[in-house]
Protein backbone atom coordinates (compact mmCIF):
# COMPACT_ATOMS: atom_id res chain seq x y z
CA UNK A 1 0.00 0.00 0.00
CA UNK A 2 1.08 3.56 -0.18
CA UNK A 3 3.84 4.66 2.01
CA UNK A 4 1.63 7.81 2.30
CA UNK A 5 -1.22 6.16 3.84
CA UNK A 6 0.64 4.46 6.79
CA UNK A 7 -0.26 5.91 10.03
CA UNK A 8 2.32 7.15 12.50
CA UNK A 9 1.03 6.27 15.86
CA UNK A 10 2.05 9.43 17.83
CA UNK A 11 -0.66 10.62 14.75
CA UNK A 12 -2.84 8.51 15.20
CA UNK A 13 -5.39 10.02 17.08
CA UNK A 14 -5.78 13.34 14.86
CA UNK A 15 -5.98 10.57 11.98
CA UNK A 16 -8.74 8.75 13.73
CA UNK A 17 -10.76 12.25 14.16
CA UNK A 18 -10.44 12.95 10.79
CA UNK A 19 -12.01 9.37 9.44
CA UNK A 20 -14.59 9.79 11.93
CA UNK A 21 -15.38 13.51 10.15
CA UNK A 22 -15.13 11.60 6.65
CA UNK A 23 -17.14 9.05 7.79
CA UNK A 24 -20.29 11.07 8.96
CA UNK A 25 -19.48 13.40 5.62
CA UNK A 26 -20.11 10.44 3.25
CA UNK A 27 -23.41 9.13 5.13
CA UNK A 28 -24.42 12.74 5.36
CA UNK A 29 -23.92 13.17 1.36
CA UNK A 30 -25.15 9.76 -0.04
CA UNK A 31 -28.75 10.64 1.97
CA UNK A 32 -29.05 14.33 0.82
CA UNK A 33 -28.41 13.47 -3.03
CA UNK A 34 -30.17 10.18 -3.01
CA UNK A 35 -33.17 11.06 -5.25
CA UNK A 36 -30.84 13.62 -7.53
CA UNK A 37 -27.60 10.91 -7.71
CA UNK A 38 -27.89 7.84 -9.58
CA UNK A 39 -27.11 3.84 -7.98
CA UNK A 40 -23.57 4.37 -9.99
CA UNK A 41 -22.24 7.75 -8.97
CA UNK A 42 -23.55 7.06 -5.53
CA UNK A 43 -21.82 3.84 -5.40
CA UNK A 44 -18.45 5.36 -6.93
CA UNK A 45 -18.68 8.06 -4.63
CA UNK A 46 -19.23 5.92 -1.22
CA UNK A 47 -16.85 2.85 -2.76
CA UNK A 48 -13.58 5.33 -2.84
CA UNK A 49 -14.20 6.87 0.53
CA UNK A 50 -14.91 3.30 1.74
CA UNK A 51 -11.62 1.77 0.10
CA UNK A 52 -9.44 4.84 1.60
CA UNK A 53 -10.89 4.37 5.02
CA UNK A 54 -10.42 0.56 4.60
CA UNK A 55 -6.51 1.17 3.35
CA UNK A 56 -6.05 2.84 6.89
CA UNK A 57 -7.48 0.54 8.64
CA UNK A 58 -4.99 -2.39 7.26
CA UNK A 59 -2.29 0.17 7.85
CA UNK A 60 -3.33 1.02 11.20
CA UNK A 61 -0.74 -1.24 12.86
CA UNK A 62 1.19 -0.09 15.83
CA UNK A 63 2.52 -3.12 17.00
CA UNK A 64 1.34 -3.70 20.23
CA UNK A 65 -1.00 -6.46 21.30
CA UNK A 66 -3.68 -5.29 21.66
CA UNK A 67 -4.83 -2.36 18.88
CA UNK A 68 -4.61 1.23 20.44
CA UNK A 69 -7.85 3.36 20.86
CA UNK A 70 -6.93 5.48 17.37
CA UNK A 71 -7.05 1.59 15.63
CA UNK A 72 -10.40 0.86 17.07
CA UNK A 73 -11.69 4.11 16.00
CA UNK A 74 -10.52 3.50 12.30
CA UNK A 75 -11.27 0.15 12.04
CA UNK A 76 -15.00 0.85 13.08
CA UNK A 77 -15.16 3.46 10.26
CA UNK A 78 -14.01 1.48 7.79
CA UNK A 79 -16.83 -1.40 9.05
CA UNK A 80 -19.56 1.74 8.57
CA UNK A 81 -18.11 2.74 5.23
CA UNK A 82 -17.78 -1.09 4.29
CA UNK A 83 -21.61 -1.51 5.16
CA UNK A 84 -22.64 1.72 3.08
CA UNK A 85 -20.21 1.60 -0.22
CA UNK A 86 -21.76 -2.39 -0.10
CA UNK A 87 -25.36 -1.16 0.26
CA UNK A 88 -25.23 0.81 -2.62
CA UNK A 89 -23.26 -1.61 -5.01
CA UNK A 90 -26.85 -3.43 -3.93
CA UNK A 91 -28.58 -0.95 -5.56
CA UNK A 92 -26.48 -1.23 -8.52
CA UNK A 93 -27.53 -4.79 -8.95
CA UNK A 94 -31.12 -4.13 -8.90
CA UNK A 95 -31.58 -5.43 -5.25
CA UNK A 96 -34.75 -4.70 -3.62
CA UNK A 97 -33.53 -2.32 -0.48
CA UNK A 98 -33.18 -4.64 2.64
CA UNK A 99 -34.19 -7.70 1.32
CA UNK A 100 -33.19 -10.87 2.96
CA UNK A 101 -31.01 -11.87 0.30
CA UNK A 102 -29.32 -8.54 -0.11
CA UNK A 103 -28.80 -8.60 3.52
CA UNK A 104 -27.30 -12.20 3.60
CA UNK A 105 -24.60 -11.31 1.25
CA UNK A 106 -23.75 -7.64 2.53
CA UNK A 107 -23.21 -9.21 5.60
CA UNK A 108 -21.29 -12.15 4.78
CA UNK A 109 -18.84 -10.16 3.27
CA UNK A 110 -18.85 -7.86 6.43
CA UNK A 111 -18.26 -10.77 8.97
CA UNK A 112 -15.60 -11.96 6.64
CA UNK A 113 -13.85 -8.35 7.56
CA UNK A 114 -14.59 -8.24 10.95
CA UNK A 115 -13.73 -11.84 11.31
CA UNK A 116 -10.23 -10.72 9.44
CA UNK A 117 -9.47 -7.68 11.80
CA UNK A 118 -10.71 -9.48 15.00
CA UNK A 119 -8.16 -12.23 14.10
CA UNK A 120 -5.00 -11.06 12.54
CA UNK A 121 -5.23 -7.63 14.85
CA UNK A 122 -6.58 -8.79 18.06
CA UNK A 123 -9.69 -6.13 17.82
CA UNK A 124 -12.40 -7.16 20.64
CA UNK A 125 -14.30 -4.18 18.72
CA UNK A 126 -14.64 -5.98 15.45
CA UNK A 127 -15.45 -9.54 17.52
CA UNK A 128 -18.45 -7.44 19.06
CA UNK A 129 -19.34 -6.15 15.37
CA UNK A 130 -18.69 -9.59 13.92
CA UNK A 131 -20.57 -11.15 16.28
CA UNK A 132 -24.05 -8.84 15.72
CA UNK A 133 -23.45 -9.25 12.00
CA UNK A 134 -23.72 -12.94 12.03
CA UNK A 135 -26.67 -13.01 14.46
CA UNK A 136 -28.29 -10.79 11.39
CA UNK A 137 -26.89 -12.76 8.75
CA UNK A 138 -28.63 -16.07 10.50
CA UNK A 139 -32.14 -13.84 11.31
CA UNK A 140 -31.58 -12.95 7.51
CA UNK A 141 -31.42 -16.36 5.97
CA UNK A 142 -34.14 -17.76 7.71
CA UNK A 143 -36.36 -15.39 6.70
CA UNK A 144 -34.75 -15.54 3.22
CA UNK A 145 -35.23 -19.23 3.11
CA UNK A 146 -38.26 -20.14 5.32
CA UNK A 147 -40.32 -16.95 5.32
CA UNK A 148 -41.76 -17.45 8.64
CA UNK A 149 -45.27 -15.76 9.47
CA UNK A 150 -44.23 -15.53 13.24
CA UNK A 151 -42.72 -13.46 15.05
CA UNK A 152 -42.14 -16.37 17.34
CA UNK A 153 -39.68 -18.13 14.97
CA UNK A 154 -37.56 -15.36 14.84
CA UNK A 155 -36.96 -14.71 18.74
CA UNK A 156 -35.70 -18.77 18.42
CA UNK A 157 -33.68 -18.07 16.44
CA UNK A 158 -32.41 -15.09 18.38
CA UNK A 159 -32.57 -17.20 21.58
CA UNK A 160 -30.32 -19.74 19.79
CA UNK A 161 -28.01 -17.48 18.55
CA UNK A 162 -27.31 -15.97 21.90
CA UNK A 163 -26.87 -19.48 23.50
CA UNK A 164 -24.11 -19.81 20.92
CA UNK A 165 -22.55 -16.35 21.70
CA UNK A 166 -22.49 -17.58 25.36
CA UNK A 167 -20.87 -20.86 24.58
CA UNK A 168 -18.21 -19.05 22.91
CA UNK A 169 -17.95 -16.53 25.86
CA UNK A 170 -17.58 -19.45 27.77
CA UNK A 171 -14.60 -20.95 25.75
CA UNK A 172 -12.85 -17.61 25.61
CA UNK A 173 -12.97 -16.15 28.45
CA UNK A 174 -9.23 -17.75 29.79
CA UNK A 175 -7.57 -17.48 26.19
CA UNK A 176 -8.89 -14.28 25.34
CA UNK A 177 -10.90 -12.48 27.68
CA UNK A 178 -11.44 -9.26 25.86
CA UNK A 179 -13.05 -11.36 22.97
CA UNK A 180 -15.35 -12.85 25.52
CA UNK A 181 -16.26 -10.00 27.02
CA UNK A 182 -16.96 -8.49 23.21
CA UNK A 183 -19.33 -11.88 22.75
CA UNK A 184 -21.18 -11.25 26.07
CA UNK A 185 -21.89 -7.83 24.79
CA UNK A 186 -22.95 -9.29 22.13
CA UNK A 187 -25.48 -11.40 23.98
CA UNK A 188 -26.73 -9.00 25.61
CA UNK A 189 -27.91 -6.60 22.58
CA UNK A 190 -29.40 -9.97 21.42
CA UNK A 191 -31.45 -10.97 23.99
CA UNK A 192 -32.87 -6.87 24.24
CA UNK A 193 -33.59 -7.85 20.90
CA UNK A 194 -35.63 -10.67 21.98
CA UNK A 195 -37.34 -8.33 24.54
CA UNK A 196 -37.83 -5.66 22.11
CA UNK A 197 -40.03 -7.73 20.08
CA UNK A 198 -41.99 -8.67 23.10
CA UNK A 199 -42.96 -5.60 24.40
CA UNK A 200 -43.37 -4.08 20.91
CA UNK A 201 -46.49 -6.97 20.65
CA UNK A 202 -47.40 -5.89 23.88
CA UNK A 203 -48.04 -2.37 23.37
CA UNK A 204 -49.96 -3.30 20.12
CA UNK A 205 -52.25 -5.89 21.66
CA UNK A 206 -52.70 -2.89 24.45
CA UNK A 207 -53.69 -0.60 21.73
CA UNK A 208 -55.71 -3.21 19.91
CA UNK A 209 -57.55 -3.41 23.26
CA UNK A 210 -57.95 -0.05 23.70
CA UNK A 211 -55.57 -0.25 26.92
CA UNK A 212 -58.00 -2.38 28.56
CA UNK A 213 -59.69 -5.58 28.31
CA UNK A 214 -63.70 -6.56 27.58
CA UNK A 215 -64.17 -6.55 31.29
CA UNK A 216 -61.89 -3.17 32.37
CA UNK A 217 -58.55 -5.48 33.15
CA UNK A 218 -55.39 -4.72 31.86
CA UNK A 219 -54.00 -6.91 29.23
CA UNK A 220 -51.84 -9.50 30.36
CA UNK A 221 -47.83 -9.51 29.75
CA UNK A 222 -45.61 -11.12 27.84
CA UNK A 223 -44.97 -15.21 27.27
CA UNK A 224 -44.38 -16.96 30.79
CA UNK A 225 -41.19 -18.82 28.98
CA UNK A 226 -39.62 -15.66 27.60
CA UNK A 227 -40.17 -13.88 30.69
CA UNK A 228 -37.85 -16.69 32.20
CA UNK A 229 -35.70 -15.90 29.20
CA UNK A 230 -35.15 -12.58 30.03
CA UNK A 231 -34.91 -12.96 33.47
CA UNK A 232 -32.42 -15.84 33.46
CA UNK A 233 -30.03 -13.36 30.58
CA UNK A 234 -30.52 -10.38 32.71
CA UNK A 235 -29.51 -12.00 35.71
CA UNK A 236 -26.37 -13.75 34.41
CA UNK A 237 -24.97 -10.83 32.32
CA UNK A 238 -25.55 -8.81 35.58
CA UNK A 239 -23.55 -11.40 37.50
CA UNK A 240 -20.67 -11.90 34.97
CA UNK A 241 -20.16 -7.61 34.92
CA UNK A 242 -19.63 -8.34 38.55
CA UNK A 243 -17.64 -11.54 38.83
CA UNK A 244 -15.09 -10.40 36.18
CA UNK A 245 -15.61 -6.29 36.72
CA UNK A 246 -17.27 -5.46 33.33
CA UNK A 247 -19.78 -2.00 33.25
CA UNK A 248 -20.99 -3.07 29.80
CA UNK A 249 -22.51 -6.38 30.53
CA UNK A 250 -24.19 -5.39 33.77
CA UNK A 251 -25.27 -2.47 31.98
CA UNK A 252 -27.42 -4.67 29.73
CA UNK A 253 -28.41 -7.20 32.15
CA UNK A 254 -30.17 -4.04 33.94
CA UNK A 255 -32.11 -3.41 30.19
CA UNK A 256 -33.00 -6.91 29.64
CA UNK A 257 -34.29 -7.06 33.09
CA UNK A 258 -36.25 -4.06 32.81
CA UNK A 259 -37.81 -5.16 29.61
CA UNK A 260 -38.60 -8.40 31.76
CA UNK A 261 -40.04 -5.80 34.47
CA UNK A 262 -42.81 -4.44 31.82
CA UNK A 263 -44.01 -7.27 30.98
CA UNK A 264 -43.95 -9.09 34.54
CA UNK A 265 -45.77 -5.93 36.02
CA UNK A 266 -49.12 -6.52 33.75
CA UNK A 267 -51.75 -8.30 35.89
CA UNK A 268 -53.40 -11.13 34.90
CA UNK A 269 -56.99 -11.27 33.97
CA UNK A 270 -58.03 -12.15 37.63
CA UNK A 271 -55.86 -8.92 38.31
CA UNK A 272 -53.16 -8.08 40.65
CA UNK A 273 -51.81 -10.73 42.65
CA UNK A 274 -48.66 -11.84 44.46
CA UNK A 275 -48.99 -15.12 43.03
CA UNK A 276 -46.44 -15.44 39.87
CA UNK A 277 -43.37 -13.56 39.64
CA UNK A 278 -43.44 -11.54 42.77
CA UNK A 279 -43.28 -14.62 45.36
CA UNK A 280 -40.60 -16.64 43.24
CA UNK A 281 -38.37 -13.06 43.51
CA UNK A 282 -39.35 -12.64 47.06
CA UNK A 283 -38.24 -16.94 47.34
CA UNK A 284 -34.82 -16.23 45.16
CA UNK A 285 -34.22 -12.95 46.83
CA UNK A 286 -34.52 -14.67 50.63
CA UNK A 287 -32.36 -17.18 49.22
CA UNK A 288 -29.62 -15.63 48.01
CA UNK A 289 -29.29 -12.93 51.01
CA UNK A 290 -29.82 -15.62 53.52
CA UNK A 291 -26.29 -17.71 51.93
CA UNK A 292 -24.92 -14.27 52.03
CA UNK A 293 -25.60 -13.59 55.52
CA UNK A 294 -25.23 -16.48 57.24
CA UNK A 295 -23.01 -16.85 60.38
CA UNK A 296 -19.34 -17.04 59.56
CA UNK A 297 -17.46 -19.87 60.98
CA UNK A 298 -13.67 -19.47 61.28
CA UNK A 299 -11.73 -22.46 59.75
CA UNK A 300 -10.15 -24.52 62.43
CA UNK A 301 -6.22 -24.20 62.58
CA UNK A 302 -3.67 -25.45 60.28
CA UNK A 303 -1.81 -28.69 61.81
CA UNK A 304 1.17 -28.03 63.54
CA UNK A 305 4.13 -28.75 61.18
CA UNK A 306 6.54 -31.34 62.89
CA UNK A 307 10.17 -31.08 62.81
CA UNK A 308 11.78 -34.05 60.69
Amino acid sequence: MPAALQIHPHRGDPVAAGVVVLTLFAFLTVGRFAEDWSDGPRFLFAAVLAGLVVALALQADAGDEIPRPYESVIYVASFLLLLLALSQLAAVFGAEGGSAGTVVWIGLLLFGYCAYLSTRRNSAIMTLLGALTGVVVVVAFVDWVFSPDSITTFRWILFVCALVLTLGAVQRRDAARRHAVSLVDAVGLTVLAIGATLVIDVIISAIGLGFFGADGGVSSGGPLGWELVLLAFGFGLIAYGCVDRERVPAFLGILVLGFFFILAVIPSEDGPSLIGWPIVLLLMAGAMLAIGLRPRQDLPPEPAVRAP
